[in-house]
């Protein structure tokens, strides 16, 4: 299934924003959730960027690098191994304190009942079962929903390019089914609106959420960047501003809508990958070698939650309180485990 492409074929990447990306999209989560849980009055000059929602970010520059990824690996076996490498350690790291905290609230964790709980969990699929809805806001770790959604485009990926190899034009084809996907994005933005609030009101919608297909189409605009990037037909690099401009000018134009939700979404996908080819040192200068994004989106909810529990809300002085433990558990993660599971990637599979 996989693609013909040896490491040696592909070239070396360039200096890129990635990283910088990643830790506003998990700064831009955090900071939302946290004024929306700790019912903190958002001032309204912060409301712009409620325009750059952190997770569809994510979902873009994963779109961008796994595919990258899936054509620099020699086989699938390779690149799953990557792609566990990149989730795995980190989330098994934070489930582990999650279930630390709560057992030191006082929800016990460890029943028969929970067995079920315990291997969805570390298999990276998210719930809160009903003898946890107490703790926190009533999700034990809200953020964790979207590893579920992650892993469902990483055995994606395989598949639409297995497919697209079949046709004499690939990029043509990939196209083809890119434009399937956002028609499905579309369907399910008219039909079951509550996916845009995250708000189910049925069994179908909560599992309609928790599958790839509502966000399947803004993995895929970072996939098709990425592909055309290969083939040199570049129309983002450099050009930050420009789509900057363009997005900021729609989201503000056109009226709230199924259809301007999903074209704004297939906008900013753009917007953030021409940002991170725009000024490409400027991550290395800032961050370093240093990724905490992952750990800060990971641990903000836990520590959201402990907050509730101890009904520390109503003050900006807890969101700061928010920031600090989710940067030290982040350093504490991407130090401990992260960092060290990532240079096992050159480890061939």
């Amino acid at each position: 299934m996989h693609s013909p492409v040896s490491p040696s074929s592909v070239s070396p990447g360039h200096l890129n924003n990635f990283d910088l990306i990643r830790i506003f999209a998990a700064v831009q989560v955090m900071f939302f959730h946290g004024i929306g849980v700790l019912d903190i009055a958002i001032p309204k000059v912060l409301e712009f960027f409620k325009l750059f929602p952190g997770v569809p970010i994510f979902y873009a520059v994963s779109g961008y690098l796994v595919t990258q990824s899936y054509f620099r690996s020699r086989s699938i076996g390779e690149f799953a191994w990557k792609r566990a490498l990149r989730i795995y350690p980190g989330l098994w790291l934070c489930i582990s304190i999650c279930i630390l905290v709560m057992s030191i609230f006082h929800f016990d964790v460890f029943k028969l009942e929970s067995i079920g709980w315990l291997a969805a969990q570390i298999a990276g699929f998210s719930f809160t079962p009903s003898y946890l809805r107490g703790f926190g806001v009533g999700s034990y770790n809200g953020s964790l929903w979207t590893i579920g959604i992650e892993l469902q485009f990483y055995v994606c990926v395989p598949i639409v390019y297995f497919l697209v190899t079949r046709f004499r034009s690939n990029l043509a084809a990939l196209l083809v089914l890119f434009a399937v996907f956002v028609v499905l994005g579309l369907v399910c933005r008219i039909y079951s609106p509550g996916i845009q609030q995250l708000v189910a009101t049925s069994k179908y919608e909560s599992l309609l959420q928790h599958s790839f297909v509502p966000y399947f189409f803004i993995f895929m605009t970072g996939s098709v960047l990425q592909r055309c990037n290969s083939a040199g037909l570049d129309i983002v690099r450099g050009k930050a501003p420009v789509w900057f401009l363009v997005y900021v000018a729609v989201c503000y134009a056109v009226p709230d809508n199924a259809f301007a939700t999903v074209l704004k979404s297939i906008l900013l996908a753009i917007c953030t990958i021409s940002a991170a080819h725009t000024a490409g040192w400027l991550s290395g200068k800032v961050l370093g070698k240093v990724d905490l994004s992952y750990g800060v989106y990971l641990y903000h909810a836990l520590v959201l939650n402990i907050l509730v529990q101890l009904h520390m809300v109503g003050s900006w002085l807890y969101l700061g309180v928010t920031f600090v433990a989710a940067f030290v558990l982040a350093s504490f993660s991407w130090f401990l485990v992260e960092s060290r599971a990532l240079k096992m990637k050159r480890v061939a599979r």
